[in-house]
Protein backbone atom coordinates (compact mmCIF):
# COMPACT_ATOMS: atom_id res chain seq x y z
CA UNK A 1 0.00 0.00 0.00
CA UNK A 2 1.16 3.14 -0.78
CA UNK A 3 -0.05 7.24 -0.23
CA UNK A 4 -0.57 9.71 -3.25
CA UNK A 5 -1.59 13.16 -2.84
CA UNK A 6 -2.91 14.13 -6.58
CA UNK A 7 -4.22 17.82 -7.41
CA UNK A 8 -7.49 19.10 -9.50
CA UNK A 9 -9.05 22.40 -9.70
CA UNK A 10 -12.01 23.69 -7.71
CA UNK A 11 -14.03 23.43 -11.22
CA UNK A 12 -13.18 19.65 -11.94
CA UNK A 13 -13.21 18.44 -8.33
CA UNK A 14 -17.38 18.27 -8.13
CA UNK A 15 -16.83 16.07 -11.50
CA UNK A 16 -14.37 13.77 -10.12
CA UNK A 17 -16.10 13.44 -6.96
CA UNK A 18 -19.25 12.34 -8.32
CA UNK A 19 -18.44 10.23 -11.46
CA UNK A 20 -15.31 8.65 -8.73
CA UNK A 21 -12.49 9.06 -11.58
CA UNK A 22 -9.32 11.29 -11.77
CA UNK A 23 -7.40 12.63 -14.74
CA UNK A 24 -4.12 13.96 -15.99
CA UNK A 25 -3.37 15.85 -18.49
CA UNK A 26 -1.99 14.99 -21.61
CA UNK A 27 -1.31 18.88 -23.51
CA UNK A 28 -0.05 21.56 -22.32
CA UNK A 29 -1.79 24.05 -20.00
CA UNK A 30 -4.51 25.65 -21.63
CA UNK A 31 -4.01 24.06 -24.94
CA UNK A 32 -4.74 21.50 -27.61
CA UNK A 33 -0.54 20.85 -28.29
CA UNK A 34 0.39 17.71 -26.55
CA UNK A 35 3.20 17.45 -24.06
CA UNK A 36 6.67 16.47 -25.27
CA UNK A 37 7.11 12.77 -25.04
CA UNK A 38 9.24 12.88 -21.98
CA UNK A 39 6.93 15.29 -20.04
CA UNK A 40 4.11 12.91 -21.10
CA UNK A 41 6.19 10.00 -19.85
CA UNK A 42 6.79 12.46 -16.14
CA UNK A 43 3.13 12.35 -15.91
CA UNK A 44 2.67 8.42 -16.36
CA UNK A 45 5.90 7.77 -14.05
CA UNK A 46 4.14 9.45 -11.25
CA UNK A 47 0.22 8.01 -11.55
CA UNK A 48 1.09 4.24 -12.85
CA UNK A 49 2.30 2.84 -9.48
CA UNK A 50 -1.61 4.10 -8.30
CA UNK A 51 -2.72 0.86 -6.81
CA UNK A 52 -6.52 -0.56 -5.18
CA UNK A 53 -5.35 -0.15 -1.06
CA UNK A 54 -3.52 2.82 -1.74
CA UNK A 55 -4.58 5.90 0.60
CA UNK A 56 -5.49 9.20 -2.05
CA UNK A 57 -5.97 12.59 -1.05
CA UNK A 58 -7.00 15.24 -3.34
CA UNK A 59 -5.17 18.63 -3.61
CA UNK A 60 -8.30 21.22 -4.86
CA UNK A 61 -6.63 24.14 -6.19
CA UNK A 62 -9.13 27.02 -5.55
CA UNK A 63 -8.52 28.66 -9.03
CA UNK A 64 -12.50 29.70 -9.40
CA UNK A 65 -14.26 30.08 -5.94
CA UNK A 66 -10.28 30.80 -3.58
CA UNK A 67 -10.49 28.18 -1.69
CA UNK A 68 -7.57 25.07 -1.67
CA UNK A 69 -7.37 22.69 0.78
CA UNK A 70 -7.23 18.64 0.45
CA UNK A 71 -10.12 16.17 0.49
CA UNK A 72 -10.28 13.14 1.46
CA UNK A 73 -9.79 9.92 2.24
CA UNK A 74 -10.15 8.04 -0.97
CA UNK A 75 -8.70 4.72 -2.48
CA UNK A 76 -8.48 3.63 -5.83
CA UNK A 77 -11.01 1.40 -7.30
CA UNK A 78 -8.92 0.45 -10.44
CA UNK A 79 -5.33 0.50 -11.46
CA UNK A 80 -4.17 3.68 -13.78
CA UNK A 81 -5.49 3.50 -17.54
CA UNK A 82 -5.95 5.54 -20.55
CA UNK A 83 -9.65 6.58 -21.98
CA UNK A 84 -9.95 9.96 -24.19
CA UNK A 85 -13.48 9.78 -23.76
CA UNK A 86 -14.67 13.50 -22.63
CA UNK A 87 -15.67 13.92 -18.69
CA UNK A 88 -14.98 17.22 -17.72
CA UNK A 89 -16.00 21.19 -18.90
CA UNK A 90 -12.21 21.84 -20.31
CA UNK A 91 -12.49 22.41 -24.29
CA UNK A 92 -8.62 21.89 -24.89
CA UNK A 93 -7.70 19.04 -22.30
CA UNK A 94 -9.83 15.50 -21.96
CA UNK A 95 -7.02 14.68 -18.75
CA UNK A 96 -7.23 10.92 -20.39
CA UNK A 97 -4.45 9.18 -17.67
CA UNK A 98 -6.79 8.24 -15.27
CA UNK A 99 -7.80 6.32 -12.48
CA UNK A 100 -11.23 5.52 -10.40
CA UNK A 101 -11.58 5.92 -6.91
CA UNK A 102 -14.05 5.51 -4.12
CA UNK A 103 -14.44 6.66 -0.28
CA UNK A 104 -11.02 5.03 2.11
CA UNK A 105 -13.13 2.02 3.41
CA UNK A 106 -14.38 3.30 7.15
CA UNK A 107 -14.19 6.89 6.41
CA UNK A 108 -17.09 6.91 4.05
CA UNK A 109 -18.71 9.52 6.62
CA UNK A 110 -15.86 12.04 6.18
CA UNK A 111 -16.02 11.82 2.05
CA UNK A 112 -19.18 12.43 2.02
CA UNK A 113 -19.30 15.56 3.87
CA UNK A 114 -16.43 16.31 0.95
CA UNK A 115 -14.83 17.20 4.12
CA UNK A 116 -10.91 18.71 3.38
CA UNK A 117 -8.10 20.29 5.60
CA UNK A 118 -5.99 23.48 4.98
CA UNK A 119 -3.12 23.23 3.19
CA UNK A 120 -1.47 24.74 6.71
CA UNK A 121 -2.10 22.26 8.67
CA UNK A 122 0.15 19.51 6.25
CA UNK A 123 3.00 22.02 6.55
CA UNK A 124 2.73 22.25 10.20
CA UNK A 125 2.81 18.72 9.97
CA UNK A 126 5.83 19.43 7.49
CA UNK A 127 7.64 21.92 9.66
CA UNK A 128 7.37 19.42 13.09
CA UNK A 129 8.79 16.34 11.27
CA UNK A 130 5.58 14.52 11.66
CA UNK A 131 5.48 14.10 7.49
CA UNK A 132 8.69 13.29 5.72
CA UNK A 133 8.32 12.59 2.45
CA UNK A 134 6.33 15.36 1.33
CA UNK A 135 8.16 19.26 1.43
CA UNK A 136 5.41 21.05 -0.80
CA UNK A 137 2.34 21.01 -2.24
CA UNK A 138 3.34 23.67 -4.76
CA UNK A 139 5.13 23.88 -8.09
CA UNK A 140 8.73 25.60 -7.18
CA UNK A 141 10.51 27.57 -9.56
CA UNK A 142 13.44 25.39 -11.71
CA UNK A 143 11.37 22.10 -10.48
CA UNK A 144 9.21 20.18 -12.60
CA UNK A 145 5.90 20.33 -12.38
CA UNK A 146 3.93 17.55 -10.95
CA UNK A 147 0.41 17.18 -10.47
CA UNK A 148 0.80 13.68 -8.72
CA UNK A 149 3.23 13.08 -5.48
CA UNK A 150 3.88 9.56 -4.24
CA UNK A 151 4.59 10.01 -0.45
CA UNK A 152 5.39 7.55 2.00
CA UNK A 153 1.84 5.18 3.65
CA UNK A 154 3.12 6.35 6.82
CA UNK A 155 2.90 10.15 5.74
CA UNK A 156 -0.75 9.31 4.23
CA UNK A 157 -2.14 8.05 7.69
CA UNK A 158 -0.35 11.34 9.34
CA UNK A 159 -2.33 13.09 7.09
CA UNK A 160 -5.52 10.80 7.69
CA UNK A 161 -4.85 11.65 11.58
CA UNK A 162 -5.50 15.35 10.62
CA UNK A 163 -8.77 14.56 8.47
CA UNK A 164 -9.78 13.21 11.94
CA UNK A 165 -8.54 16.05 14.13
CA UNK A 166 -9.72 18.66 12.01
CA UNK A 167 -13.44 16.59 11.07
CA UNK A 168 -16.48 18.51 12.63
CA UNK A 169 -19.70 17.02 11.02
CA UNK A 170 -21.79 19.39 9.03
CA UNK A 171 -25.52 19.94 10.01
CA UNK A 172 -26.46 18.41 6.52
CA UNK A 173 -24.85 15.84 4.11
CA UNK A 174 -23.40 16.52 1.29
CA UNK A 175 -24.65 14.18 -1.60
CA UNK A 176 -21.84 12.15 -2.66
CA UNK A 177 -22.32 8.40 -3.27
CA UNK A 178 -19.53 8.08 -5.52
CA UNK A 179 -20.42 5.55 -8.50
CA UNK A 180 -17.20 5.15 -10.73
CA UNK A 181 -18.09 4.51 -14.14
CA UNK A 182 -17.37 1.92 -16.70
CA UNK A 183 -15.32 3.67 -19.14
CA UNK A 184 -15.36 1.84 -22.74
CA UNK A 185 -12.46 1.79 -23.96
CA UNK A 186 -9.95 1.36 -21.21
CA UNK A 187 -6.15 1.00 -22.37
CA UNK A 188 -3.73 0.25 -19.01
CA UNK A 189 -1.48 2.83 -18.74
CA UNK A 190 1.50 0.71 -18.88
CA UNK A 191 0.87 0.51 -22.46
CA UNK A 192 1.44 3.88 -23.38
CA UNK A 193 4.97 3.77 -21.92
CA UNK A 194 7.63 3.85 -24.82
CA UNK A 195 10.52 4.78 -26.22
CA UNK A 196 12.70 3.19 -23.61
CA UNK A 197 16.15 3.58 -24.17
CA UNK A 198 15.57 6.93 -24.95
CA UNK A 199 13.92 8.89 -22.53
CA UNK A 200 14.84 8.49 -18.90
CA UNK A 201 11.04 8.69 -17.80
CA UNK A 202 10.30 5.45 -19.25
CA UNK A 203 12.36 3.89 -17.26
CA UNK A 204 11.76 5.14 -14.18
CA UNK A 205 7.86 4.77 -14.81
CA UNK A 206 8.22 1.02 -15.78
CA UNK A 207 10.44 0.80 -12.20
CA UNK A 208 7.91 2.04 -10.25
CA UNK A 209 4.94 -0.03 -12.23
CA UNK A 210 6.56 -3.24 -11.61
CA UNK A 211 7.75 -1.91 -7.72
CA UNK A 212 3.65 -1.25 -7.40
CA UNK A 213 3.27 -4.95 -8.41
CA UNK A 214 5.91 -6.78 -6.45
CA UNK A 215 7.91 -8.10 -9.38
CA UNK A 216 10.76 -10.90 -8.69
CA UNK A 217 12.88 -9.36 -10.22
CA UNK A 218 12.96 -6.24 -7.98
CA UNK A 219 12.14 -8.31 -4.61
CA UNK A 220 15.12 -9.76 -5.38
CA UNK A 221 17.24 -6.46 -5.08
CA UNK A 222 15.40 -5.13 -2.64
CA UNK A 223 14.42 -7.71 -0.27
CA UNK A 224 10.81 -7.19 2.43
CA UNK A 225 10.43 -3.89 0.45
CA UNK A 226 7.41 -2.23 1.96
CA UNK A 227 6.69 1.32 0.28
CA UNK A 228 8.71 2.95 -2.57
CA UNK A 229 7.95 6.79 -3.81
CA UNK A 230 9.85 8.66 -6.81
CA UNK A 231 11.19 12.44 -7.06
CA UNK A 232 11.12 13.04 -3.40
CA UNK A 233 13.51 15.63 -1.76
CA UNK A 234 16.77 14.30 -0.77
CA UNK A 235 16.70 17.19 2.41
CA UNK A 236 14.23 20.14 2.73
CA UNK A 237 17.32 22.18 2.54
CA UNK A 238 19.13 20.82 -0.83
CA UNK A 239 15.96 20.88 -3.25
CA UNK A 240 17.52 18.30 -4.83
CA UNK A 241 15.24 15.23 -6.06
CA UNK A 242 15.83 11.39 -5.75
CA UNK A 243 14.32 9.51 -9.11
CA UNK A 244 13.21 6.74 -6.45
CA UNK A 245 13.66 6.05 -2.93
CA UNK A 246 12.44 2.35 -1.63
CA UNK A 247 11.95 1.51 1.91
CA UNK A 248 12.47 -2.40 3.08
CA UNK A 249 12.17 -3.54 6.99
CA UNK A 250 15.04 -5.09 8.40
CA UNK A 251 12.52 -5.96 11.38
CA UNK A 252 9.55 -4.42 12.55
CA UNK A 253 11.28 -0.71 13.67
CA UNK A 254 14.46 -0.79 11.63
CA UNK A 255 14.47 -0.05 8.14
CA UNK A 256 16.77 -0.31 4.92
CA UNK A 257 16.76 2.81 2.25
CA UNK A 258 17.75 2.31 -1.39
CA UNK A 259 18.36 5.79 -2.71
CA UNK A 260 18.17 5.02 -6.53
CA UNK A 261 19.61 7.47 -9.39
CA UNK A 262 18.56 6.70 -12.72
CA UNK A 263 20.22 7.28 -16.36
CA UNK A 264 19.05 6.92 -19.63
CA UNK A 265 22.45 4.85 -20.75
CA UNK A 266 25.59 5.29 -19.68
CA UNK A 267 26.49 5.62 -15.41
CA UNK A 268 29.27 7.76 -14.99
CA UNK A 269 31.84 8.22 -12.24
CA UNK A 270 31.03 11.74 -11.30
CA UNK A 271 27.32 10.80 -11.20
CA UNK A 272 27.63 8.24 -8.68
CA UNK A 273 29.71 11.44 -6.62
CA UNK A 274 25.92 13.03 -6.90
CA UNK A 275 24.31 9.80 -5.57
CA UNK A 276 27.15 9.32 -2.24
CA UNK A 277 26.13 12.74 -1.49
CA UNK A 278 22.61 11.99 -1.45
CA UNK A 279 23.65 9.18 0.68
CA UNK A 280 24.78 11.25 3.22
CA UNK A 281 22.43 14.07 2.96
CA UNK A 282 19.64 11.28 3.63
CA UNK A 283 21.35 10.22 6.42
CA UNK A 284 21.19 13.30 8.54
CA UNK A 285 17.09 13.39 8.18
CA UNK A 286 15.25 12.75 11.23
CA UNK A 287 13.73 9.82 9.68
CA UNK A 288 17.02 7.50 9.92
CA UNK A 289 17.76 5.98 12.75
CA UNK A 290 21.81 5.35 12.67
CA UNK A 291 22.92 2.19 13.99
CA UNK A 292 19.45 0.76 13.50
CA UNK A 293 18.86 1.78 10.01
CA UNK A 294 21.09 0.64 6.53
CA UNK A 295 21.03 2.65 3.30
CA UNK A 296 22.14 1.84 -0.27
CA UNK A 297 23.21 3.89 -3.39
CA UNK A 298 21.65 2.34 -6.25
CA UNK A 299 22.56 3.18 -9.71
CA UNK A 300 20.40 2.18 -12.55
CA UNK A 301 21.07 2.28 -16.49
CA UNK A 302 21.60 0.83 -19.32
CA UNK A 303 25.43 0.16 -19.16
CA UNK A 304 28.03 1.61 -16.77
CA UNK A 305 31.50 3.28 -17.27
CA UNK A 306 34.05 0.82 -16.46
CA UNK A 307 35.44 3.26 -13.75
CA UNK A 308 31.96 3.17 -11.71
CA UNK A 309 32.21 -0.87 -11.84
CA UNK A 310 35.87 -0.55 -10.38
CA UNK A 311 34.69 1.66 -7.61
CA UNK A 312 31.43 -0.14 -6.67
CA UNK A 313 33.88 -3.17 -6.60
CA UNK A 314 36.63 -1.73 -4.63
CA UNK A 315 33.90 0.11 -1.97
CA UNK A 316 31.64 -3.36 -1.29
CA UNK A 317 34.81 -4.78 -0.88
CA UNK A 318 36.62 -2.52 1.55
CA UNK A 319 33.46 -0.55 3.13
CA UNK A 320 31.10 -2.42 5.46
CA UNK A 321 28.57 0.73 5.00
CA UNK A 322 26.46 1.82 2.37
CA UNK A 323 26.82 -0.34 0.35
CA UNK A 324 26.73 0.63 -3.77
CA UNK A 325 24.01 -1.71 -5.96
CA UNK A 326 24.01 -1.41 -9.56
CA UNK A 327 21.57 -2.16 -11.74
CA UNK A 328 21.04 -2.63 -15.27
CA UNK A 329 18.05 -2.68 -17.79
CA UNK A 330 18.00 -4.13 -20.91
CA UNK A 331 14.89 -2.62 -23.63
CA UNK A 332 12.29 -5.52 -24.55
CA UNK A 333 8.71 -5.56 -25.81
CA UNK A 334 9.72 -3.10 -29.12
CA UNK A 335 11.36 -0.61 -26.21
CA UNK A 336 7.93 -0.61 -24.74
CA UNK A 337 9.12 -3.00 -21.52
CA UNK A 338 12.29 -3.01 -19.70
CA UNK A 339 13.74 -6.45 -18.04
CA UNK A 340 15.68 -4.98 -14.09
CA UNK A 341 19.10 -6.88 -12.79
CA UNK A 342 21.58 -6.26 -10.39
CA UNK A 343 24.64 -6.08 -11.87
CA UNK A 344 27.14 -8.82 -10.28
CA UNK A 345 30.03 -7.82 -8.34
CA UNK A 346 33.57 -9.27 -8.33
CA UNK A 347 36.52 -9.61 -6.25
CA UNK A 348 38.95 -6.37 -6.19
CA UNK A 349 42.41 -7.55 -7.22
CA UNK A 350 45.57 -5.80 -6.36
CA UNK A 351 46.98 -3.26 -8.47
CA UNK A 352 49.86 -0.50 -8.35
CA UNK A 353 48.41 2.30 -5.49
CA UNK A 354 47.56 5.54 -7.50
CA UNK A 355 48.04 7.43 -3.99
CA UNK A 356 51.69 7.65 -2.45
CA UNK A 357 51.42 8.03 1.53
CA UNK A 358 52.92 11.39 2.98
CA UNK A 359 56.15 10.45 5.25
CA UNK A 360 55.56 11.02 8.86
CA UNK A 361 59.04 11.83 9.18
CA UNK A 362 61.72 10.40 11.25
CA UNK A 363 60.64 7.08 12.68
CA UNK A 364 59.28 7.03 15.53
CA UNK A 365 58.08 4.33 18.48
CA UNK A 366 54.01 3.88 18.21
CA UNK A 367 54.21 5.34 22.24
CA UNK A 368 55.31 8.65 20.41
CA UNK A 369 53.33 8.76 17.45
CA UNK A 370 50.31 8.26 19.89
CA UNK A 371 51.81 11.40 22.43
CA UNK A 372 51.55 13.52 19.13
CA UNK A 373 48.27 12.42 18.29
CA UNK A 374 46.77 13.22 21.48
CA UNK A 375 48.13 16.46 21.74
CA UNK A 376 48.37 17.74 17.92
CA UNK A 377 48.95 16.65 14.94
CA UNK A 378 51.40 17.85 12.75
CA UNK A 379 49.28 17.45 9.35
CA UNK A 380 46.66 19.54 11.29
CA UNK A 381 48.81 22.43 12.47
CA UNK A 382 47.35 25.57 14.69
CA UNK A 383 47.23 28.56 12.77
CA UNK A 384 46.60 30.36 16.53
CA UNK A 385 42.49 30.34 15.73
CA UNK A 386 41.95 26.71 16.82
CA UNK A 387 42.47 24.63 19.78
CA UNK A 388 42.66 20.57 20.40
CA UNK A 389 41.70 18.17 22.83
CA UNK A 390 41.26 14.75 23.17
CA UNK A 391 37.86 14.15 23.91
CA UNK A 392 37.34 10.10 22.97
CA UNK A 393 39.55 7.35 22.41
CA UNK A 394 37.53 4.53 21.06
CA UNK A 395 40.37 2.38 21.09
CA UNK A 396 44.24 1.96 21.97
CA UNK A 397 44.97 3.07 18.81
CA UNK A 398 42.52 5.17 17.89
CA UNK A 399 41.91 9.08 18.67
CA UNK A 400 38.87 11.55 18.32
CA UNK A 401 40.24 15.31 18.78
CA UNK A 402 38.06 18.38 18.96
CA UNK A 403 38.99 21.40 17.02
CA UNK A 404 37.54 24.74 18.64
CA UNK A 405 37.35 28.14 17.67
CA UNK A 406 39.82 29.93 20.58
CA UNK A 407 37.53 33.04 20.40
CA UNK A 408 34.36 31.33 20.22
CA UNK A 409 34.77 28.66 21.94
CA UNK A 410 32.87 26.33 20.04
CA UNK A 411 33.60 23.47 17.76
CA UNK A 412 34.79 23.85 14.46
CA UNK A 413 35.73 19.62 13.42
CA UNK A 414 36.73 17.00 14.88
CA UNK A 415 39.86 14.90 13.80
CA UNK A 416 39.41 11.21 14.00
CA UNK A 417 43.17 9.18 14.16
CA UNK A 418 43.76 5.88 13.33
CA UNK A 419 47.74 4.39 14.07
CA UNK A 420 48.60 1.00 13.11
CA UNK A 421 51.99 -0.45 13.76
CA UNK A 422 51.88 -2.86 10.76
CA UNK A 423 50.98 -2.87 7.19
CA UNK A 424 47.54 -1.33 6.46
CA UNK A 425 45.06 -4.04 5.19
CA UNK A 426 41.44 -4.53 3.93
CA UNK A 427 40.33 -5.80 7.42
CA UNK A 428 41.84 -2.71 9.21
CA UNK A 429 40.45 -0.74 6.57
CA UNK A 430 37.11 -2.12 7.78
CA UNK A 431 37.90 -1.48 11.66
CA UNK A 432 38.73 2.28 10.95
CA UNK A 433 35.38 2.59 9.11
CA UNK A 434 33.93 1.36 11.69
CA UNK A 435 34.62 3.49 14.77
CA UNK A 436 34.38 6.19 11.87
CA UNK A 437 30.65 5.60 11.76
CA UNK A 438 29.71 4.43 15.13
CA UNK A 439 31.99 6.63 16.90
CA UNK A 440 33.02 9.22 15.19
CA UNK A 441 30.41 10.37 13.03
CA UNK A 442 27.38 10.38 15.98
CA UNK A 443 29.43 13.30 17.50
CA UNK A 444 29.02 15.58 14.64
CA UNK A 445 25.26 13.89 13.79
CA UNK A 446 26.50 12.39 10.62
CA UNK A 447 27.86 15.29 9.19
CA UNK A 448 31.32 13.83 7.49
CA UNK A 449 32.34 17.35 6.28
CA UNK A 450 33.57 17.97 10.21
CA UNK A 451 35.42 15.16 10.24
CA UNK A 452 38.79 14.99 9.10
CA UNK A 453 40.18 11.36 9.32
CA UNK A 454 43.79 10.52 9.26
CA UNK A 455 45.85 7.02 8.97
CA UNK A 456 49.15 6.54 10.06
CA UNK A 457 50.16 3.05 9.47
CA UNK A 458 53.71 1.18 8.43
CA UNK A 459 53.15 0.67 5.05
CA UNK A 460 50.08 -0.02 3.36
CA UNK A 461 48.69 -2.79 0.79
CA UNK A 462 48.31 -1.40 -2.57
CA UNK A 463 44.03 -1.92 -2.78
CA UNK A 464 43.62 0.03 0.25
CA UNK A 465 45.71 2.80 -1.00
CA UNK A 466 43.60 2.48 -4.30
CA UNK A 467 40.68 2.40 -2.86
CA UNK A 468 41.09 5.64 -0.65
CA UNK A 469 42.26 7.56 -4.03
CA UNK A 470 38.86 7.09 -4.54
CA UNK A 471 37.12 7.64 -1.67
CA UNK A 472 38.70 10.84 -2.07
CA UNK A 473 37.98 11.41 -5.43
CA UNK A 474 33.94 10.43 -5.11
CA UNK A 475 32.95 11.49 -1.84
CA UNK A 476 32.76 14.81 -1.08
CA UNK A 477 33.47 14.36 3.19
CA UNK A 478 36.83 15.22 4.41
CA UNK A 479 39.30 13.41 2.19
CA UNK A 480 41.34 10.47 4.25
CA UNK A 481 45.14 11.42 5.27
CA UNK A 482 47.70 8.61 5.34
CA UNK A 483 50.90 8.97 6.72
CA UNK A 484 53.57 6.33 6.35
CA UNK A 485 56.16 5.91 9.29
Amino acid sequence: MGGFVCQVSDTDWPISRVKGIYGNRKNKPDSTTPLRPQDQLSVIRDLIAVRPGDLIFFHVIGKEFGISGLHGPYTPSSNPFYDNSPIWKNQKEVFPFRFLFKPYPGYETICDADMSVRVSDIYQAIEAHQIWSLATLENERNIERRAVRKISFSDAQTILNIFLREFRLSGHKVSSSVISPVPVNIIPMRTQVGNVGRYENAVKALLMDKLADSHPSLTAIFPNYVDYMNETFVAPTTRKLMDVLVVSTINEDDHHYYIIEAKNSNFKLGELRQLMLYIDLFRQRAIFHPGKDKISACALAAKFAPDTVKFRNMHNTFSPYDPVILIEYKSAGQSKDALFAELPGTVSLPQNPSITPIPWGTPSPIKDIIANVAYGLPCCPNNGYVSRNLIKQPTNNSFIIEEKNTLTSRVISLCYAFVWDKVFSTSTFHDFMKILYEEVAPITSYNFRAINPVIISRGYESLTLNYIASYNDLSVRRPILVYDW
